[in-house]
């Protein structure tokens, strides 16, 4: 039987291959309905070991400024029912909780200002053929296994244009505010064993190992990041995760505008990855997350 003593693991992450076509050739993924003969992407992978520190019995600190993420104590009153939402174009059942969600930020934060922007429901299935196509917020997704971060170190900007008014936008713009784009990833199980989250320590991420890519929707396009595989990476989990222990992390930043080559980006790469102490009878993981606009003032 596996141990249940959990630690530090070694594992395989999911990796864009480093390869010299992305000097000539940006990897692309379209997830829309394709002619016939049409490539769905043109993205290669290649799987490394890595060793994931369990933050149960480390004593990294975590925080914004420094890992990029850090797991919140937080019991949430307002989950939504996620057998059976109904209309996709309905947000009804979801409403209470991404207010939840905001408020905790704001606590969080101190923020001026922050807007829920997206929100996806995850469930892990042992029948990878049975994986749902359809991007809609109310079907469930299968937990994403390959190390990305959800946008470029560009490409939140033009995001916020979506969210934030005319005003709003020239008031931010300046070098009083700090504008973040944060992922909130909790478990929808009582505990997670199955499909885990793990995190790169972003201090130990140079810009040059991420390559942006196109993900093609069918209501919009956008630009996210892969991660190139590299041997000084610090990866991060949290054995056991409970419902009430949600992660939250940066996935875009606008102080990247301001850096230059050699300085450490903002966002927090990640990926889902099968876990070796998992019991063969774990509850599959179930999970909701919730990405946020947060204007805080800068220090």
């Amino acid at each position: 039987m596996p141990s249940t003593v959990y630690n530090d693991i070694r594992v395989e992450l999911n990796h864009l291959a480093d390869l010299p076509l992305w000097e000539k050739e940006k990897p692309y993924e379209l997830n829309v309905d394709l002619p016939p003969g049409v490539p769905y992407t043109n993205c290669e992978y290649t799987r490394h070991e890595v060793d994931i520190r369990d933050l149960r019995t480390s004593d990294t600190e975590l925080g914004f400024d420094t890992t990029g993420f850090k797991y919140i104590k937080h019991s949430s009153q307002c989950l939504p029912p996620f057998d059976g939402l109904g209309d996709e174009s309905d947000d009804s059942a979801v409403v209470p909780y991404l207010a939840e969600t905001i408020k905790l930020v704001q606590e969080q934060l101190e923020a001026e200002k922050v807007v829920a922007i997206d929100w996806r429901y995850r469930k892990n299935m042992r029948d990878k053929s049975l994986a749902n196509k359809n991007l809609a917020r109310h079907v469930a997704q299968k937990p994403f296994q390959t190390v990305h971060s959800d946008y470029s170190l560009d490409s939140g900007k033009p995001r916020l244009r979506s969210f934030l008014t005319r005003e709003e936008l020239a008031k931010y713009d300046s070098k009083q505010w700090r504008i973040r784009i944060f992922n909130i990833w909790r478990p929808l199980i009582p505990v997670v064993d199955d499909a885990p989250m793990a995190f790169c320590d972003r201090r130990s991420v140079k810009r040059s190992d991420l390559v942006a890519y196109d993900k093609i929707l069918a209501d919009r396009d956008a630009e996210n990041s892969f991660l190139k595989h590299r041997s000084y990476h610090r990866w991060c989990w949290l054995s056991k995760q409970k419902i009430d222990e949600p992660a939250m992390f940066v996935v875009w930043d606008s102080l990247d505008l301001e850096k230059g080559p050699g300085d450490l980006p903002g966002l927090v790469p990640h990926s889902s990855f099968n876990n070796p102490n998992a019991s063969a009878d774990a509850p599959l993981r179930q999970s909701i997350e919730v990405q946020v606009i947060a204007v805080t003032r800068r220090e």
